[in-house]
Order: C-alpha cells, then sequence, then structure tokens
C-alpha cells in the first residue's frame, strides 16, 4: 500500500501495563475501538481463499481490535531499542475499487469479514509496530524510557 491514511488510533482504553526496570521491558495491552486505513494497493494473491488481483483504492473500517505490546531497551540504546505487537482485529468492513470482478470481490471480502480480520491481523500488526518503533526511537533521542520510571 502507498498513500497510507490512518484514522481512529485516538480511540483507545488502555487495558494493562507493567515495567520491568531489570529487563528494560515495558508490556502492555490496549483495545483500539474502531478504525480506519485507506490506501493505493496493487495485489496479486488470496486473502481468505479469495483470489485478488488488482490496483486502486482500498477503505477499510476496523472493528475492535485486542493488542498486546512489548517494548525493550535493555541497552539503554536507542537503536537497540525492540518492539513486538500481536494484533487481532474483531471484523471490518472494506471496499476495493480496482479489483478484478470488484461487485462480487467486495460482497466475498464483506460477507467473509471475520476470516479476512484475522488473516490481516498479523500484517497490520507488523506495519504498526514499525511505526511504533520508528517513533519510539526518535523520541528515545530526546529522552531515555528508564528516564521515564524511578527505578
Amino acid at each position: 500500500m502507498s498513500n497510507l491514511s490512518l484514522d481512529g488510533l485516538y480511540n483507545y482504553e488502555v487495558t494493562k501495563i507493567t515495567f520491568n526496570p531489570k529487563e528494560g521491558t515495558l508490556r502492555g495491552t490496549f483495545v483500539l475501538f474502531s478504525w480506519f486505513i485507506s490506501g493505493d494497493y496493487i495485489i496479486e494473491g488470496n486473502i481468505a481463499q479469495i483470489p485478488l488481483k488488482g490496483q486502486g483504492r482500498a477503505e477499510t473500517n476496523l472493528s475492535r481490535t485486542d493488542c498486546e505490546i512489548q517494548i525493550t531497551n535493555n541497552q539503554n540504546n536507542c537503536d537497540n531499542l525492540e518492539v513486538k505487537l500481536f494484533m487481532k482485529i474483531s471484523d471490518l468492513t472494506g471496499y476495493l475499487t480496482g479489483i478484478l470482478n470488484e461487485d462480487l470481490t467486495n460482497i466475498l471480502i464483506n460477507s467473509l469479514s471475520g476470516t479476512v480480520a484475522a488473516e490481516i491481523s498479523p500484517v497490520w500488526g507488523k506495519i504498526l509496530e514499525s511505526i511504533i518503533k520508528s517513533y519510539l526511537q526518535t523520541s528515545c533521542k530526546k529522552v531515555f524510557i528508564n528516564d521515564l520510571f524511578l527505578v
């Protein structure tokens, strides 16, 4: 995807946070209640055994997404910061323009939305993991994570 747009990431609730100063690890769980992805895409492959081929614009509304995150900075070095994010998207609705058999494909994707959500959850987890890591590495150079907690 390119020209990616994410919205609704502010609609969340942190459900648990733990910090282990000896490991330099922050762990947490949070819920994204509703968020939106749009962007230009090129695809050739399968999702939920639905053959997909084409390019165009994708717009997707994602429902409740349960997330687990682990941030590790045990060397107090911004470049060695590790981020792991696991996401479980409950459901979605979406529309792809420019896809082969556009109307039928969109109907299939939306009718199998729970299965599609399960298949794309790890992909979006890795994408957001990368975004969070980049943001934290930039922020880390200004304030060390260990400085945020009394050890």
